[in-house]
């Protein structure tokens, strides 16, 4: 039975400050049928007894309690070191797929293909569960997977590694896929097989700062790391020439982008600046594709 596959799957969670969240994740999960124990958190530097409550509340769940924050990317690395069945799921504290069918459907679908590698699933991004109607649906070849909904076949790990953490926020998932594309794994996905991010994204949008301690980075930040750690990832893998091609081509379109359309030149500015202070780790870290990889992954939609 295809339900059985539920259990080849960890599902991992980071979480900072939003026990709220968090809580109406877990709950979904264990509704679905997901086991405890192949639930695993890192709570990072949570000031709302996020721990405590969980702890006390699910003692099957293995959570871990940073005392400094780690960020995101340091602890999806951990948590995926840690797990060790043959699939990793990883949620955002506020996601969570519609239905564990289509989980074990995923699963099945990685399991069909050797190359297949991750499963990008179609989330979407609304405070109200989405209502779907979708037919006909059929397996897509894509560029890139969202890390709020998503699922790694081990062998991807243990073959191309875990996260780079040196981008600490955003792209990640884009480097990731372009390290095991590179390897010889696919990213696909089905559009009808859902992850619902209860998110705002316009409150999101009227956070203009960053309050790190307390978990919330502001529009100008996002923006910034955003355009930065996209040219920092393509620059570690474009086949040609490096600097010419991101001067001539990538740094117009995100000018257009942040600057004219968004009306966000602070974040261009800085993005332009971190993207040279990581240029000695570029130069240093750089695997290209063959040319002939690279137009087979560029000519892929995005998600």
């Amino acid at each position: 039975m295809k339900m059985e596959l539920i259990h080849l799957v960890d599902i991992i969670i980071t979480t900072r400050n939003r026990v709220n969240d968090l809580t109406e994740t877990l709950k979904l999960l264990l509704r679905y049928g997901i086991p405890e124990t192949n639930i695993f958190i890192v709570d990072d530097a949570s000031t709302d007894n996020t721990f405590e409550i969980v702890k006390r509340a699910h003692p099957g769940i293995l959570i871990k309690y940073n005392s400094i924050a780690q960020g995101l990317i340091s602890n999806r690395n951990y948590l995926m070191s840690i797990t060790n069945r043959p699939f990793v799921l990883s949620l955002d504290d506020d996601s969570c797929f519609i239905d564990p069918a289509h989980v074990t459907e995923a699963i099945s679908i990685l399991q069909s293909k050797a190359h297949y590698g991750i499963f990008n699933f179609h989330v979407f991004n609304q405070l109200q569960l989405p209502e779907v109607r979708i037919e006909g649906a059929a397996i897509r070849n894509i560029k890139n997977f969202i890390g709020c909904g998503h699922i790694i076949k081990r062998e991807v790990l243990e073959k191309v590694g875990l996260y780079r953490e040196q981008l600490f926020f955003y792209c990640e998932e884009l480097d990731f896929s372009l390290k095991a594309f590179k390897a010889g794994f696919q990213t696909v996905t089905r559009d009808d097989l859902i992850v619902h991010h209860r998110v705002d994204f316009k409150l999101r949008q009227t956070q203009k700062d960053s309050k790190k301690d307390k978990g919330i980075y502001g529009y100008t930040w996002r923006n910034m790391m955003l355009s930065s750690n996209y040219l920092i990832v393509l620059s570690l893998y474009l086949p040609f020439v490096t600097l010419p091609s991101i001067l001539l081509y990538y740094v117009p379109r995100l000018f257009w982008e942040l600057c004219i359309r968004k009306n966000n030149l602070m974040s261009f500015t800085m993005g332009m600046k971190r993207y040279l202070q990581h240029s000695a780790y570029i130069k240093t870290k750089r695997a290209p594709l063959s040319f002939t990889a690279f137009r087979e992954w560029i000519r892929l939609p995005m998600y």
